[in-house]
């Protein structure tokens, strides 16, 4: 989360080996990901907020002493470059009390860095999703669910979305919020059931149940953010090499026409993804996220290589099963929302995939941590073009994290 190159030379030399072993052995680049880079990341942001598409300027929507709550992925390549900018922007524009609310999925050093990054031009919050208080309800689910968004979102007269751009297929996986504020922001049993419903392909937006109940959240997947009030978002696209391509502001609408699509290549036997960035890029989700992405361009039983530098262990949560049972009436009585295990959804995310296909995972981990939970285990580039060698069809997808919500 700096403004520098957090890689180490260690791996960031393995991508670059990995790179050019398998070009040498005819190995199809799958990223639809640009490949430029933005080189001043503080005057691309400025100009996007001064420009949106479909968008007046954001000064236009602010009221000198708004209440401003950013809802920020911390996914976003270059996130020191891109928060300071928007906040001195921000500022500039009059806003009052700003509050920037980040995701269970971000570390503690991170959200250290980020809260030591804004200093007293924010109010940095980590999203709770069991306390009650910390939520407003917002309305039913398509399912009459009750769903309840973060206070900080709710209570502010503005909130703006800071987002990466990620590559999408609508046909594989369904909509998405382009937003990030469903099921990120929402309470823990929200966040349960949309695990469960993701698991068996399900969507937010069930048709049947929006021509029952018109009054439901239904239709696009962006409308629990419309009936927050959401009209703008700040979006990055980050390049092949995790690095900022391009910085957007403007209407839900108009990001979703800029949508990047996934490639249209044929199917590979053999897919290497590589996640790219540093150790707030090297977790367990954004492996989960790469093995989802690869299997967009691998065949029904072929084998799909993740390429990390992971250290994170395993052992406190991914030897067990995921259980992400229904609350039983006790609980459902309770207080607050019911606690689950968020910490074992990409391993369930990863088992899914390997019913289907053979995962093998590069990481800092031991061989035995790695195939104790059914992977397999991978550490040099050699061993990698030895392995790929096998397969007649092999492809390589970059910033493969950036491939998948």
């Amino acid at each position: 989360m700096t403004d520098l190159d957090p890689n180490s030379r260690t791996f960031k030399d393995s991508i670059a080996a990995v790179c050019d072993l398998l070009a040498q052995i005819d190995s199809q680049n799958l990223s639809p990901l640009p490949t430029h880079e933005v080189t001043d990341v503080t005057s691309a942001t400025r100009s996007a907020l001064e420009m949106p598409t479909d968008f007046p300027p954001l000064a236009s929507a602010i009221v000198t002493g708004d209440h401003i709550a950013i809802a920020l992925d911390t996914n976003l390549p270059a996130i020191d470059r891109v928060i300071s900018a928007l906040l001195t922007q921000l500022q500039a524009n009059g806003a009052g009390e700003i509050d920037i609310v980040v995701s269970t999925e971000t570390s503690s050093s991170d959200l250290a860095v980020l809260r030591s990054l804004v200093g007293e031009l924010a109010t940095v919050h980590l999203h709770q999703t069991e306390k009650r208080a910390s939520f407003r309800y917002l309305g039913p689910d398509v399912h009459d669910e009750p769903v309840y968004l973060n206070r900080w979102l709710v209570d502010a007269d503005l909130v703006l979305p800071v987002v990466t751009k990620r590559a999408s297929d609508v046909s594989a996986n369904g909509p998405h919020d382009l937003t990030g504020i469903y099921p990120t922001f929402t309470d823990a049993n929200a966040r349960r059931r949309h695990h469960q419903s993701r698991a068996k392909n399900d969507t937010w937006g069930d048709s049947d149940a929006a021509e029952q109940d018109p009054e439901a959240m239904s239709g696009t997947a962006e409308e629990p953010a419309w009936l927050l009030g959401v009209q703008i978002i700040l979006s990055v696209t980050p390049n092949q090499h995790g690095r900022v391509a391009k910085i957007e502001c403007g209407s839900i609408e108009s990001a979703r026409q800029a949508a990047i699509e996934t490639s249209t290549a044929d199917l590979c036997d053999f897919v290497t993804a590589v996640v790219e960035g540093g150790p707030s890029q090297q977790t367990w989700l954004n492996i989960a996220r790469a093995a989802e992405a690869a299997t967009r361009y691998t065949q029904s039983g072929g084998t799909i290589v993740v390429w990390s530098d992971i250290t994170e262990e395993i052992a406190s949560h991914g030897d067990t099963e995921f259980v992400a049972d229904e609350p039983t009436a006790d609980e459902q009585d309770s207080e607050d929302f019911t606690p689950w295990d968020e910490k074992a959804v990409p391993f369930d995310r990863i088992g899914s995939l390997s019913e289907d296909y053979q995962i093998i995972i590069r990481s800092q981990l031991s061989a035995d941590s790695i195939e104790r939970i059914g992977l397999g285990s991978i550490q040099t580039p050699d061993e990698l073009k030895r392995l790929a060698m096998a397969f007649p069809k092999r492809g390589l997808l970059l910033a493969a994290q950036y491939h998948a919500h």
